[in-house]
């Protein structure tokens, strides 16, 4: 018999964190839970309409990825959430909330996965030739939205993030595991590179 006190309540993205493999997919033989994570992060990008034509994939060291795509740029105008008083930036909607009913691979849901699952997470969007910028770790906001530089930006959006080994079990990323990322479905081409040997560019 269960009552009040055998009930815990989880807030915000932490279920995602407790049971990564309801969101991310159990790890197959060999493929580990972080790129199990890449690979949703792909196949999200790919379910976009229009699909891109291409998802650049860049490994770097510390198992930091890049996934960069173009398309339309990630929203960013002022949003009020569903009982929220003061607006926020559209964007942190994709990543900082689960929204109830949405298929697992639905664009964004992905996001707010990501977020829960990575120890750092830079996102970046391109509007109208302006670079913005937010970030996040853990499943919380950790720099508020805000225009920043780039010289050559990779693409439309890009999302720099390290798995948080920690939560989702398993052995860091190589680039031995990049090679077995694929696109499960469409026809988006997906390039992969090695920078193994390259601290990323996080800002």
């Amino acid at each position: 018999m269960y009552t009040m006190r055998d009930i815990t309540i989880i807030e915000g993205l932490d279920a995602i964190r407790r049971r990564p493999d309801m969101y991310i997919g159990a790890t197959e033989r060999d493929r580990s839970s972080a790129l199990c994570l890449s690979n949703a992060l792909v196949d999200a990008i790919t379910n976009l309409e229009p699909s891109p034509q291409e998802v650049l994939v860049q490994l770097w060291s510390e198992s930091t990825i890049t996934v960069a795509w173009d398309a339309a740029p990630l929203p960013i105008s002022p949003f009020t959430p569903i009982g929220g008083r003061v607006p926020h930036p559209a964007i942190y909607e994709i990543f900082l909330y689960m929204r109830a009913g949405v298929p697992l691979f639905e664009p964004f849901f992905i996001g707010a996965v990501l977020n829960a699952l990575s120890e750092r997470l830079v996102v970046s969007t391109v509007h109208d030739g302006q670079r913005y910028r937010v970030s996040f770790s853990k499943g919380k906001l950790v720099s508020l939205l805000d225009a920043a530089s780039c010289d050559r930006p990779p693409g439309t959006n890009w999302l720099t993030f390290s798995p948080h080994v920690a939560a989702i079990g398993g052995a860091p990323l190589t680039w031995a595991d990049i090679e077995n990322l694929r696109v499960t479905q469409g026809s988006t081409r997906l390039s992969i590179e090695d920078h193994s040997s390259e601290r990323a560019d996080w800002w």
